[in-house]
């Protein structure tokens, strides 16, 4: 059964408004590589908030970084399934409106 739907979003140079929009279902915000590098801290057993940020970190951390090198801010949303459906819809919209500065980098369904 999936429970959630956890997507990646990159985005650079847009409008405070797309921002908080990218960002509504943010679980972690990275502005940078330290702020990639600073959850491993976190990771221990389990399954709560900050151990599925750690596992979700290191789905993608490779394209993550590569992202951040080139002035990306980062967005890692994770939302019931149901819900993720259609807020990840409109994040593949602003993906296309927007080119280059709104970029979705993946989507998991968990």
């Amino acid at each position: 059964m999936i429970k959630y739907k956890v997507v990646a979003v990159a985005y650079r140079d847009v409008e405070e408004t797309i921002i908080k929009r990218i960002c509504k279902n943010s679980i972690k915000d990275i502005n940078s590589i330290d702020d990639l590098d600073s959850t491993d801290e976190f990771c221990t057993r389990g399954f709560n908030m900050n151990n599925r940020i750690c596992i979700y970190l290191n789905w993608f951390r490779d394209e993550f970084k590569k992202k951040l090198e080139e002035n990306y801010k980062i967005a890692l949303m994770e939302m019931p399934f149901k819900e993720g459906v259609h807020r990840s819809e409109f994040l593949d919209l602003l993906d296309e409106e927007y080119g280059e500065e709104v970029l979705v980098l993946g989507k998991v369904d968990v």
